[in-house]
């Protein structure tokens, strides 16, 4: 052997099983495969699909819900969706007046008033519907008209007046409501 060479070092297997923490470590264990799983980022998008579909279904079929629990109303109101499909949601028919008219020998039912949102929102008006009941609430004639705005901002109004020029005889009673589309 050469005197200038190194000399051999013993070496040793490297450690192959986990030692234990000396005493008084307060370090956890982590194994070496710590890595983010795959299958947790899943379960989270799995979570917030499942959350987006619930809070969907809760607000297109917002009618039904408050069908089968009332006070749920209260709640789509300060989200601002207490409409529930209803026509006429958020308006009101106000200073409501009909009169018979003679007209040449025949007789014309005037009627008029005037629409008025009260809510906080934009909302569409639908027509106007008239129905004219005789005695017993018999339906004698149904009518309905466009009362000229389509949109009401709130607080905002629309006046209408319509003439019928047949009017049914024996009419007793005047119903005056926002027509179902």
């Amino acid at each position: 052997m050469d005197a200038n060479a190194p000399a051999p070092i013993a070496m040793t297997p490297p450690v192959t099983t986990p030692q234990p923490l000396p005493e008084g470590s307060n370090l956890p264990a982590m194994p070496d495969d710590v890595a983010p799983r795959r299958s947790s980022a899943i379960g989270w998008l799995v979570l917030l699909l499942v959350v987006i579909g619930v809070i969907g279904g809760l607000l297109l079929a917002r009618k039904d819900v408050v069908s089968l629990w009332p006070p749920a109303a209260r709640l789509y109101g300060l989200i601002g969706l207490d409409d529930f499909g209803r026509t006429g949601a958020g308006l009101e028919i106000r200073e409501v007046a009909s009169q018979r008219l003679e007209q040449g020998g025949s007789t014309a039912l005037v009627v008029q008033g005037t629409i008025v949102n009260v809510s906080t929102r934009p909302r569409p008006v639908p027509n106007v519907q008239v129905v004219a009941r005789g005695a017993g609430g018999v339906v004698l004639k149904s009518w309905s008209f466009a009362p000229g705005a389509p949109i009401l901002l709130p607080g905002d109004s629309v006046p209408f007046r319509r003439e019928l020029a047949d009017a049914p005889d024996g009419a007793t009673e005047l119903g005056i409501t926002l027509a179902d589309e």
